[in-house]
């Protein structure tokens, strides 16, 4: 099992896409099975999107009697299953997921969390880094439909918007697909958006994570008494 994990808009579930399609072009599985997990877990949504995914049809009306023939299916079909955005340990067992006696079932877990991976006990665990500077504005030209022959004072605030999605892929994307073929005052707009923290017109879930600093968040807590007794400062810290 490995876990991929990385903040929120990161790449992970495009990234995990891709892993998909070059194990399905390798023939390196018979099956690749990809569902999405999501933070309220839904245990018989899970069930179906695999059902879809490998023919197989429920007669079964409980969780359990779901779960079985998942699993007998699994046991004999050499399967990638890909579980994008884990909030939480799951028990395969109750969706269906044979954890022994398979004949090549293996698993790839998405989540914000890296602490999920280790309570999966994946064998595996990856962090997913965030765009460089670079790759950043290399991404965002495509999307914007921007090149080195666009207007000097235009790709001065496509820089600045670019800083502004602090290498978060789908920030990246979503702002720059939004902002091609728009006007030069409509790109300043954007930017002033951005810079004050005002979200543009992106989807509900898309808007960027804020880095919030240890030690503030760490006096915050200490001052709402949310961390416990631990006696001095430096041991709550720790």
């Amino acid at each position: 099992m490995i876990g991929l994990y990385g903040i929120g808009g990161s790449g992970k579930t495009t990234l995990a896409k891709e892993v998909g399609k070059k194990v399905e072009e390798l023939k390196l599985f018979e099956k690749v099975v990809m569902t999405s997990v999501s933070q309220t877990l839904n245990v018989r949504s899970i069930q179906a999107q695999m059902a879809d995914k490998l023919g197989v049809h429920f007669q079964e009306e409980s969780d359990e009697g779901r779960a079985q023939r998942l699993s007998q299916r699994l046991k004999n079909v050499a399967t990638l299953i890909i579980l994008d955005d884990v909030w939480q340990k799951l028990n395969f067992e109750e969706i269906g997921i044979p954890i022994h006696g398979n004949k090549g079932c293996r698993v790839l877990l998405t989540t914000r969390n890296k602490e999920v991976c280790t309570l999966m006990q994946c064998q595996s665990i990856i962090g997913l880094d965030l765009l460089t500077s670079g790759e950043a504005w290399s991404l965002f030209k495509i999307h914007a439909k921007i090149n080195d022959e666009s207007p000097y004072a235009l790709k001065v605030v496509a820089r600045k918007i670019v800083d502004e999605c602090k290498g978060l892929p789908i920030a990246i994307v979503t702002v720059g697909s939004s902002l091609w073929d728009k006007s030069f005052d409509e790109w300043e707009l954007a930017l002033s958006k951005l810079e004050d923290s005002k979200p543009l017109d992106i989807p509900p879930g898309l808007t960027k994570d804020y880095e919030i600093h240890l030690e503030d968040l760490f006096r915050f807590g200490k001052g709402l008494r949310l961390i416990g007794t631990f006696g001095t400062m430096e041991i709550a810290r720790k």
